[in-house]
């Protein structure tokens, strides 16, 4: 899917409005995504139901929001009682299973090869590399491999470029 801009520059404003019209608000792309993974007749599935739907919650930028779906998550776990709710809410999260998230070093080279996997189209606009030394360019392997099969490739998605790595060199 394409940035905004390019939306609006390739099809035009009116069918990017109508597109937006049409788009599924968040709040019904998450549970409409987790529903058919529970099963809300039982306790179990309500359960399994905050333990999927919380961490996502957690992640969604904008207080108002988060209050909003989390009271969309109490209003089918059938817990209409706020007090209630925001027991539970700590409770059903910690029990959640997450794990740790390594924090890397946000460095120029780890965003450009991010841009790339996600856009490979992009690939068409870098310059030649050659010139550049790797030893001092941490990543810069990885990404003239990047740029290489984006180009030799050319429309390749970016599901299709990682399947390329997997398992390989780079495959962590």
């Amino acid at each position: 899917m394409a940035d905004p801009d390019t939306l609006v520059r390739k099809e035009g404003k009116e069918a990017f409005e109508a597109r937006m019209e049409q788009a599924m608000p968040l709040s019904a792309f998450l549970f409409n995504s987790l529903m058919p993974q529970v099963d809300l007749s039982t306790p179990d599935g309500r359960a399994r139901l905050s333990t999927l739907a919380l961490p996502l919650i957690s992640q969604v930028p904008g207080e108002t929001l988060r209050i909003y779906l989390r009271q969309e998550l109490g209003n089918k776990l059938g817990i209409l009682d706020d007090s209630q709710l925001e027991r539970l809410m700590p409770k059903a999260a910690e029990s959640g299973v997450s794990r740790p998230v390594p924090q890397l070093k946000r460095t120029t080279m780890r965003i450009l090869i991010g841009l790339l996997v996600q856009n490979p189209e992009l690939a068409t606009l870098v310059p030649p590399l050659e010139n550049l030394d790797e030893n001092k360019l941490p990543g810069l392997g990885l990404f003239r491999e990047l740029v290489n099969t984006c180009l030799s490739q050319p429309g390749l998605t970016t599901g299709q470029l990682l399947e390329h790595y997997q398992g390989g060199l780079w495959y962590k």
